[in-house]
């Protein structure tokens, strides 16, 4: 989530946070092919990622954004005691279940529109750590397409990108499909919303 405060012509004094992480546990199943529970390299909050950072966001049109901010925390949690090995998730060291970065972060996001029902929202995210290698920038890429067949089913596809050279020097990828059924209660006054000038148009 992203908040601002407009300054004028199309930029705001923004803060966000942002949470990321997993709900089943995931396994490696190129080395285990049945696995078990026990074979798991990652579970809920092992790892989860915490993003806190105060910047400028610029906001031409809805469906274009970027946000910079010079001062961004990054957090790494490793809640699992298994997990907790060093060089896994840029852990330093065995049983540390806490990394903690300072850096500047960059997120642009765009949003296209494909057809009536059917989008495409793009995010790419830059992170530099001003302590331990700025040089060695993550970079991270999320494609999220969204089609909606009627008033309630929707369908959810999503591609993720990440590079980190602290975790493994290499591209990582994750592909998702979901399904869900929604239903909307009440309506919602936008003449009220489209007043709050004070938030930035599009946030994510």
């Amino acid at each position: 989530s992203n908040y601002g405060y407009d300054l004028g012509k199309n930029y705001y004094l923004s803060a966000g946070f942002q949470v990321l992480t997993q709900f089943a546990p995931g396994y490696n199943y190129a080395v285990t092919e049945n696995p078990l529970f026990k074979d798991r390299i990652s579970r809920f909050f092992a790892p989860a990622y915490f993003n806190l950072g105060v910047g400028i966001s610029y906001n031409p049109v809805e469906n274009f954004q970027v946000i910079f901010r010079p001062v961004n925390g990054k957090f790494t949690f490793v809640s699992d005691p298994l997990l907790q090995k060093k060089g896994r998730y840029g852990l330093e060291r065995d049983g540390q279940n806490l990394r903690s970065e300072l850096g500047a972060m960059l997120n642009v996001l765009y949003r296209l529109k494909i057809y009536k029902d059917i989008s495409l929202v793009n995010q790419l995210v830059f992170f530099s750590n001003y302590s331990y290698h700025p040089e060695r920038v993550d970079i991270a890429y999320n494609g999220l397409l969204s089609m909606k067949f009627d008033r309630f089913i929707s369908t959810l596809v999503s591609l993720d990108l990440v590079y980190d050279h602290d975790q493994i020097k290499k591209l990582q990828l994750k592909q998702t499909l979901g399904v869900g059924i929604s239903y909307h209660l009440g309506s919602e006054n936008r003449d009220k919303l489209q007043k709050k000038k004070f938030v930035a148009p599009f946030v994510k």
